[in-house]
């Protein structure tokens, strides 16, 4: 291309551009629009990822949603989540008051001037109030109201410090109207379900360096352990189908064998070809 023909298009797209300036400016109103809301979302799932590769047990997470969300988003946010690694159960809720609280505090620079008097107290009557109860009042009423030596002080969004904490055992991520928060409470169940892929893993790799074929079946032995030997009993089924065992010994030790700590717990495994 000669570099008349370069200037000739770059004019006529330039000429063009501007004789429809107003389509051309809503189109790329609408890309940055959707860019910022893939942006969003991309970082709503890295942080929650993020999150989980730090916690080994799976989870279930809640999510916070507006009334008016569509089925599509829910559904399509759901298809994601369950997809991260250590999830175990979502649920999508309209109320996180269960999850998380908030924390108060006097914006300075507009209830200084205002208050400043009473400045003390405001942050000691703030810090006192229970979080979400406050949250409401102000969602409700538009602004939290107190009484200090007969004087009337009146609080709004805008004179406040609001910071969302999350109560013990969860662990939320915020962003806009999206709030999704991770239950990582153990329950007997749950410490019991890490155990089991663990065994697992495990016991696929001793079948790797035993040299075995992935067809092959096998005999899975343990030993020196009392709990390890009980988490085998109560999901032998399952393990011997995930790890293709005909048999699980718990009084004697033969084949490839090898020492681990499982979560903590010394245990003695051994495979061996059936």
């Amino acid at each position: 291309m000669t570099g008349s023909s370069f200037r000739y298009l770059f004019k006529e797209g330039f000429r063009n551009t501007w004789s429809n300036r107003m389509m051309s400016i809503a189109s790329i109103c609408v890309l940055m629009s959707c860019l910022v809301l893939i942006g969003c979302a991309s970082m709503i799932f890295l942080n929650i990822e993020s999150l989980l590769g730090r916690i080994e047990e799976e989870n279930v997470v809640m999510v916070y949603i507006q009334d008016d969300t569509s089925d599509a988003d829910i559904a399509a946010m759901d298809t994601q989540l369950k997809g991260l690694d250590n999830v175990k159960e979502v649920e999508f809720v309209t109320d996180v008051q269960d999850f998380t609280s908030y924390t108060l505090k006097p914006q300075l620079k507009t209830v200084g001037p205002k208050y400043g008097k009473q400045l003390g107290r405001i942050k000691t009557a703030l810090s006192e109030l229970d979080g979400n109860s406050a949250m409401s009042t102000l969602n409700e009423q538009g602004f939290l109201s107190f009484q200090f030596d007969g004087q009337n002080v009146e609080l709004t969004k805008d004179d406040l410090l609001i910071e969302m904490t999350q109560k013990q055992g969860f662990i939320s991520e915020t962003d806009n109207t999206v709030i999704v928060v991770l239950d990582t409470r153990l329950t007997p169940e749950l410490i019991e379900e890490g155990f089991v892929r663990e065994i697992i893993s495990k016991v696929q790799t001793m079948r790797k360096e035993a040299g075995f074929e992935v067809t092959d079946h096998i005999t899975v032995y343990v030993r020196n352990n009392e709990f390890i030997s009980s988490v085998l009993k109560a999901n032998e089924t399952f393990i011997k189908n995930e790890v293709l065992a005909e048999q699980i010994s718990y009084d004697q030790m033969d084949g490839y064998e090898k020492e681990w700590t499982i979560n903590g717990k010394r245990v003695v495994l051994g495979v061996k070809r059936w």
